[in-house]
């Protein structure tokens, strides 16, 4: 349960080696740079010092790496090595020198002039882009009418004729002919083309027939108009489509030149990464102070890293001053766990609650070892767990993973070892699929017990962890009248009960009720005394000792989620099985159905449960666990490190 050492580091650097020592931390990754301002400012000693202002150049900076970020997103696309499902799911990042780096990136002033090329190119294909969607929707209004021989700029009306292109429902054309042909008025109505359930017509009455218009409209049609000279459709068309055809040869050429161009896309890349961290060693410039000779820069390191720290930064210059001190109260201390190979992975569960402030336990060691017991029992499929395994290592060896991903799969893998070992205890491999006698049911009583005693385990773990917490901290009364106390009471509790459980010499017994008596008045007390009388200690201690410990035996409850978690997983694997199995005698496919539906049916019954199981055990840690003694909102270490986005510098040992 470790949080690191942290130490607060000033340097004093002299003006001149400013820019070098900045480079230094930067590819050392060791300390975090805080802002320098106010109170972090010592007046006795510096009194004489102001905010540096930042340099011009860092205008210049932002505009090249947003101009190069530009060329890459751009030209990513077209680059001719595409990437596949696996380079999605764990992008790589290029390995290359820092030689190679910093000759490709030097001369990064050659590829201003790209950005310019490739601004253009896609302002032209916008242009494309929108053209081709208007014509497409020419296109599209102009097909219903391709049989009309006329030019569509002459079906208009005359002095002495009404013609009305129009288009309505298909279903509604009968009623419409059925109520002109009541009009009694003479009215013809020629068929062009029906699409998707419209009809497209021509309409032609007396001009002056006002009320055969009126009718039209109550059917809500679509009117259609031309612009004078417009050709038939059938040319019209074949104009359109000629222009669409010009419109994706330019297209086309222009993708080609953005794939000749992307060719160079790694040298891009590299030139973007070198340019955001330029920018950014000159914004840490905007968290120093210093005077005409001198610059201060203030920031946080580990414990471990300060004699690496000292070292590389007198190695750059003689003309630095580094200093370290211990963390003052109230001051906002960055924490960095420190775990074990094993129980890394469990980091991940802690900080989905919250890191723990700099001078709290990091519970996530306690939590390892309930969460590994937990997770399997609301499994508990065997199978399930080989191939979380087998996922999981595949995962492992074949993606490239970030530190985080490569975590959950490692605590994935960790989970399903778990799974295994109570599977297999319990004879659950994909339910009954390999051992017919296998019954979900069977040991109720005794995995209900054992869920409760977990919960009792667990919970009185997070009391002890509190004592030893207020104990660390010089609170020996907390720790003796809260913990103690309490811990007094559970453990004459159990004893009586065993004792009467498990006919154990009457002794137990006799100890269990004296530990039950003293700790229960102590916990009374305790809870009391901040009272200044005593009745109202012995009202409030009271109250709080009974919702106590109504509050202990709900949370003792909580745990039989284990038992029903590991229930619904056994149950459902079972149905699917039995399901399967009606399948199995249908001639020539019956095998085949089998296997499918056992395969869909259990693909999705160890989704769902995976994901309970490690809801359900998360929450058991959150809830119950936690809220005995932990309470988080820790503030994450983050140095200022070379952190790069498209590219790895495979020799980073020995630089700066």
């Amino acid at each position: 349960m470790a949080v690191a050492e942290m130490l607060k580091v000033r340097l004093v650097i002299h003006k001149s080696a400013v820019s070098e020592v900045i480079s230094t931390l930067q590819n050392s990754g060791l300390m975090e740079v805080e802002r320098l301002a106010g109170d972090n400012i010592e007046s006795e000693t510096h009194e004489h010092l102001d905010m540096l202002p930042l340099p011009d150049n860092i205008n210049i900076l932002t505009r090249l790496v947003s101009e190069m970020n530009y060329i890459v997103d751009f030209l990513s696309p077209y680059a001719v090595r595409r990437e596949g499902l696996l380079d999605r799911l764990s992008p790589s990042r290029l390995p290359i020198s820092r030689k190679q780096f910093e000759a490709v990136a030097h001369n990064y002033r050659r590829y201003e002039h790209i950005y310019d090329d490739l601004f253009v190119m896609e302002n032209r294909m916008i242009e494309i882009r929108n053209e081709k969607a208007r014509l497409e929707h020419d296109i599209e209004e102009l097909e219903p009418w391709r049989e009309l021989d006329i030019p569509l700029g002459d079906a208009a009306s005359t002095g002495r004729a009404m013609l009305l292109m129009a288009s309505m429902d298909e279903k509604r054309l009968p009623d419409l002919i059925a109520e002109l042909k009541k009009h009694r008025e003479p009215f013809h109505i020629e068929k062009i083309s029906a699409f998707a359930g419209r009809l497209y017509f021509l309409f032609v009455a007396i001009s002056t027939d006002t009320e055969a218009l009126t009718i039209i409209h109550k059917y809500d049609p679509v009117l259609w108009d031309f612009p004078p000279g417009t050709p038939p459709a059938s040319i019209r068309l074949d104009q359109l489509r000629e222009e669409l055809n010009h419109l994706e040869q330019e297209m086309s050429e222009i993708e080609k030149q953005a794939v000749v161009i992307a060719a160079d896309i790694d040298t891009y890349k590299a030139a973007c990464d070198y340019l955001r961290l330029e920018l950014e060693r000159y914004t840490v410039l905007e968290k120093v102070a210093g005077t005409e000779s001198v610059t201060v820069i203030d920031g946080w390191a580990r414990a471990r890293d300060a004699d690496e720290l000292n070292r590389r930064v007198h190695t750059v210059t003689p003309l630095a001053e580094v200093t370290f001190r211990n963390p003052l109260p109230g001051e906002d201390v960055p924490v960095s766990l420190v775990n074990s190979r094993l129980t890394r992975p469990f980091e991940i569960i802690t900080r989905l609650y919250s890191l723990p402030s700099f001078r709290e336990l990091d519970p996530t060691s306690s939590l390892a070892i309930f969460f590994f017991i937990f997770f399997g029992m609301a499994l508990g499929d065997a199978g399930y767990g080989t191939v979380m395994a087998l996922l999981s290592l595949a995962g492992l060896r074949f993606l490239r993973l970030s530190d985080s991903g490569r975590n959950f799969l490692q605590l994935l893998l960790i989970c399903a070892v778990s799974t295994i070992i109570y599977g297999a205890y319990s004879k659950a491999w994909f339910g009954n699929l390999i051992f017919p006698d296998y019954d979900f049911v069977g040991g109720f009583i005794t995995v209900m017990i054992v869920s409760l005693a977990l919960g009792v385990v667990h919970l009185i773990y997070a009391i002890m962890v509190e004592l030893y917490d207020n104990a660390r901290h010089g609170d020996r009364a907390a720790a003796i009248l809260d913990q103690g106390s309490w811990l007094l009471f559970i453990a004459g509790t159990l004893l009586f009960s065993l004792s009467r459980a498990l006919s154990l010499p009457a002794a137990v017994g006799v100890a269990g009720n004296y530990l039950f008596a003293f700790g229960a008045l102590a916990s009374i007390y305790s809870m009391g005394r901040m009272q200044k009388n005593i009745p109202a200690r012995l009202a409030v201690g009271l109250g709080t000792f009974y919702m106590s410990v109504t509050g202990f035996l709900g949370d003792v409850l909580s745990y039989l989620r284990l038992l029903a978690l590991g229930l619904a997983t056994g149950g459902i694997a079972v149905v699917v099985n039995q399901i399967a199995r009606l399948f199995r005698d249908i001639p020539y496919v019956g095998l085949l159905l089998m296997i499918l539906i056992m395969a869909v049916g259990h693909i999705m019954n160890m989704a769902i449960n995976i994901f309970g199981a490690f809801i359900h055990s998360t929450r058991l840690q959150f809830v119950e666990f936690f809220g005995k003694f932990y309470e988080g909102g820790g503030r994450e270490f983050r140095p200022f490190a070379a952190g790069t986005k498209y590219i790895e510098i495979i020799d980073k040992e020995g630089a700066g």
